[in-house]
């Protein structure tokens, strides 16, 4: 299936696992509830398709377009993001416990409620991303850019903000212990309610501390 043109096709419940389709064109297609354990769709074109589905852990999705694409409630822990084009997709509710995401574009995507413990998202963009009630434990988001991202109740427990652009970000009670804030950009940034946020966390050169909203 590699390079194969699947515009607007319907693949519902299909298994589609291990399978190359590196390259293909899947714009609105409809994969509901299909399996893709494992395949390779680095490159793909899914803009607007349908990726809802109980078994789609392991997928490469590096480079491809998915944006507006539908991966509410994807199983998807352990896949590949790498430098995705993802603007505006919605995730909410999916699982993406260890997922890759360095360099992904989720510029105003959906990701409420979604599950990104121990997550790569170094250098990703996020930039007014819905991350509201997001489990976010020990991910790693060195330089991602999360200007006017919404975090509000999210779980940062742990994670790694080295060097993160929150300016502006709204993080209103969220947790936010042992995270590490080296080097992050503070400016304007809205912590009203953030437990943990004075005492336990680490600030270490983080910038415009001055401007931030804190409880």
């Amino acid at each position: 299936l590699h390079l194969a043109d699947l515009t607007s096709a319907s693949a519902r419940a299909a298994n589609i696992n291990f399978a190359n389709l590196s390259r293909a064109i899947l714009k609105h297609a409809d994969f509901t509830s299909s399996s893709f354990r494992y395949a390779n769709l680095r490159q793909a074109q899914l803009q607007y398709a349908k990726l809802q589905g109980p078994m789609n852990h392991g997928a490469d999705l590096s480079f491809a377009h998915l944006e507006q694409a539908n991966l509410m409630h994807a199983e998807l822990n352990g896949s590949i993001f790498k430098s995705a084009k993802m603007r505006a997709a919605v995730l909410d509710n999916a699982n993406l416990t260890g997922a890759n995401f360095s360099k992904a574009d989720l510029r105003h995507a959906s990701l409420n409620n979604v599950s990104l413990q121990e997550a790569t998202l170094a250098w990703a963009l996020l930039n007014q991303a819905h991350l509201r009630n997001a489990k976010l434990n020990s991910a790693d988001l060195y330089r991602a850019e999360l200007p006017g991202a919404d975090l509000s109740d999210a779980d940062l427990s742990g994670a790694r903000l080295t060097q993160t652009n929150l300016t502006q970000a709204i993080m209103r009670r969220t947790q936010l212990k042992k995270a590490s804030f080296v080097g992050t950009i503070v400016k304007n940034t809205d912590f009203s309610g953030a437990v943990y946020f004075s005492k336990i966390i680490d600030l270490h050169k983080a910038r415009y501390l001055d401007s931030i909203i804190a409880p």
